[in-house]
């Protein structure tokens, strides 16, 4: 077979193109080789001398000759090995040949590599023969690093597919990776259409338990937003398709529709030197009790903060009969009221203040700050496998939080961190100071730089020189200050931070919330402070007014280990109150800033692991807006 007269594999090849798989399915593995099988180390031999397609030739003849020799399971092994070699330097045929062995011996241990193969050396695949193969991948080798590999091939297609594509390769992404499963969950609620629920549930992709989650998930959505009439759908769907769940009690409670008299206090700064910053919190509460299909059961009881702590805990008094307090804005606020806490009425702070959430059991911490993204970076790159960091702070109170809390995390996990440089404030050269680093280079895999964008873009350059090169620059949205690409982002490659891409996004609760806030402000944008307050009150909402709760049985639930999707992003409290949010990962490309899957960062599969060759990683690429009453419209402009 192929220019060279290599001979075709024993194994009798199809000579007509099969089509993809459609639908991934679950095998039994056959009995494989040992691994310490003598033919393996042969194998590996022969095929680290086919370096090109002329030398690929005469390995194919050697191997063709042991697989005419062997017997099962040999033989098979023999043909994946050739296989790789046909489709790596496109012999005619190689993908027929592929599919054709595929489809022979589905069971292999090599099936999901031979899918991965397709992938990265048949270049004219389609985005659904690249979605269907990843997925197949996935469902056939339940190797970390197989489906690692197989979500950066498939991610990024799927995310620029029809929902009708992306939807069902996300189902294969929740199935086969649980550790990201709600992540996963959070993809498909974006795209998902009733339709396509409707059609996986008949189809019975949803019966694996990343389905059961997805049923959850979607009702609880719905439940957020009143639709009784698709919580019941969703709870049908349960029953059917996981009949001993332990979710039916849930879904029986909330499908009844009742909804219980609720007050929600808001303590913000309406007034001061802060109240741009409340009026933004105010507009994203007030959106999302008009994005309810009916609040007439929700009162709100606003009381300003104003700027200073006296004032705060006046509006904090003010407001010991409400159900649930969205609030406080302001970081010394939070301070005062954790110091004097009051009742068991639960707060949902908006603040950045941290230790505030640590000493009151009451208050809930839901914030962006430096602080929870640096958290989230540690838990990042400690899933990307390094472990081994350097900290580069500037001088600063809010910089030092920044780093101490990427530390502790970082450390807590067993991570190590090699050294700890602290930057003076309005430098342009600090050589000297990354000077020290040079001594470490090759003991570290990474740095996480709380520093500002402007400091950040000096930076670049000057790792370089002092010897810091090829290694990932992790930081946060402080470098977002309009500086970060002022060197057009040179040397800055591999470098990522974390922030929420809010008010961009394409989900149908986002268009519809930017319409409805395009019809009462035309002429401004929605900060992310609105979004935040939003998927506050969403979340107060859901414990408070629809599941009727209160007192200590509110704040057990604002715990719930699912946690609350919303426009920011999903977040879930932990033990402290201390909302972890997911944020999102950008990372500089030129003079761009492009949003990147986590996984795109996340630790590369070794090539030889994976059967891959080294130097050929190249990677592919790949609403309705719901009606507002000009009631709703007249009311917000109005309050």
């Amino acid at each position: 077979m192929g220019e060279s007269g290599v001979t075709s594999p024993t194994v009798k090849f199809a000579q007509k193109k099969q089509e993809p798989i459609a639908k991934p399915k679950q095998v039994k593995r056959s009995k494989e080789i040992a691994n310490d099988h003598p033919l393996l180390d042969r194998i590996k031999k022969l095929m680290g001398q086919a370096q090109d397609k002329a030398s690929s030739a005469t390995v194919l003849d050697q191997l063709s000759e042991l697989e005419a020799q062997s017997i099962s399971p040999l033989r098979e092994e023999l043909s994946f090995w050739k296989l790789r070699l046909l489709l790596k330097y496109d012999y005619p045929s190689a993908r027929e040949d592929a599919l054709f062995l595929i489809q022979e011996y589905p069971d292999h241990r090599l099936v999901g590599h031979a899918y991965l193969w397709l992938i990265k050396w048949q270049s004219d695949l389609s985005n659904q023969d690249i979605l269907s193969y990843s997925s197949q991948a996935m469902s056939h080798q339940d190797s970390k690093k197989i489906v690692q590999q197989a979500v950066v091939f498939g991610e990024s297609v799927a995310q620029n597919s029809p929902a009708d594509l992306s939807v069902r390769w996300y189902l294969s992404a929740a199935n086969a990776d649980p550790l990201r499963r709600m992540y996963w969950l959070n993809k498909i609620n974006d795209v998902m259409t009733k339709d396509l629920l409707v059609t996986l549930h008949e189809e019975g992709a949803l019966q694996t338990d990343a389905g059961e989650l997805l049923y959850v998930q979607m009702a609880r959505n719905a439940l957020l937003m009143g639709q009784t009439s698709e919580v019941q759908l969703m709870g049908e769907y349960l029953h059917k398709d996981h009949p001993t769940s332990s979710y039916h009690e849930e879904f029986l409670q909330w499908s009844t529709g009742s909804q219980k008299q609720t007050n929600i206090g808001v303590m913000l700064p309406i007034s001061g030197r802060y109240a741009r910053y409340g009026d933004q919190s105010l507009r994203g509460i007030r959106l999302a009790l008009a994005s309810l299909d009916a609040y007439s059961n929700i009162e709100l009881t606003i009381a300003d903060t104003g700027d200073n702590a006296e004032q705060c805990m006046q509006a904090y008094n003010q407001l010991m009969q409400s159900d649930v307090i969205i609030g406080p804005l302001l970081s010394k606020c939070a301070a005062a009221i954790s110091e004097q806490p009051k009742g068991e009425v639960p707060l949902i702070s908006l603040s950045n203040r941290v230790e505030s959430a640590q000493r009151m059991p009451q208050m809930f911490l839901h914030s962006l700050s430096l602080q929870m993204q640096a958290q989230f970076m540690a838990q990042h790159v400690l899933k990307a496998g390094l472990q081994r960091m350097v900290i580069i702070q500037e001088d600063s109170a809010s910089a030092k939080r920044e780093a101490d809390m990427f530390r502790h995390h970082f450390e807590k996990a067993a991570g190590v961190i090699i050294d700890q440089v602290v930057l003076p404030v309005g430098l342009i050269d600090y050589r000297t100071h990354l000077s020290s680093l040079g001594v470490h280079v090759g003991s570290f895999e990474g740095v996480y730089l709380a520093v500002s964008g402007k400091t950040m873009s000096l930076l670049g350059g000057q790792m370089a020189i002092v010897g810091v090169v090829d290694v990932p620059y992790y930081g946060s949205a402080r470098w977002k200050d309009g500086h970060l690409l002022d060197d057009r982002g040179r040397y800055l490659d591999r470098a990522y931070f974390s922030d929420i891409s809010f008010p961009l996004g394409r989900s149908p609760e986002l268009t519809s919330v930017l319409f409805l806030h395009h019809q009462v402000w035309p002429e401004e944008k929605p900060e992310k402070l609105l979004g935040l307050a939003y998927d506050s009150t969403m979340i107060a909402v859901m414990v408070a007014a629809r599941l009727g709760l209160h007192g200590a049985d509110l704040m057990h639930a604002l715990q719930d280990e699912n946690g609350f999707d919303g426009l920011t992003g999903h977040v879930q409290f932990n033990e402290l109150g201390i909302g972890e949010k997911s944020f999102e990962i950008f990372q500089i490309k030129g003079d761009q800033l492009k949003l990147v899957p986590p996984h795109a960062i996340e630790e590369r599969p070794n090539p030889e692991q994976l059967n891959l060759p080294k130097g050929q990683n190249q990677y592919r690429s790949g609403s309705d807006i719901a009606s507002v009453s000009s009631y709703n419209r007249q009311s917000l402009s109005q309050q």
